[in-house]
């Protein structure tokens, strides 16, 4: 679960949100529809909230992927090196 709330920010929405079940607040209740990602899969900053309570299953992909991850998202968008064309 950890792996969902190191990922990168896409979006930030300042909303505050609930439970859609119970109604209820909870911990990612501030901003959560902002859409964070691991640079391959996107989610919903509110979804560990999901897995944690109702133990929402995973797809074999991204367990895989969080796996590899070490619960640490990969820096996707710095870039090691120019493209030749770019020199």
């Amino acid at each position: 679960m950890s792996y969902l709330d190191v990922g990168h920010h896409l979006t930030y929405f300042m909303e505050g949100g609930v439970d859609v079940l119970t109604g209820e607040t909870h911990r990612h209740s501030s901003g959560c529809s902002s859409l964070v990602t691991d640079g391959m899969w996107i989610w919903r900053a509110d979804f560990a909230h999901y897995l944690e309570v109702y133990h929402v299953p995973l797809p074999t992909d991204f367990l895989a992927r969080a796996g590899d991850c070490d619960t640490r998202c990969r820096t996707w968008w710095v870039p090691t090196s120019r493209p030749s064309s770019a020199r």
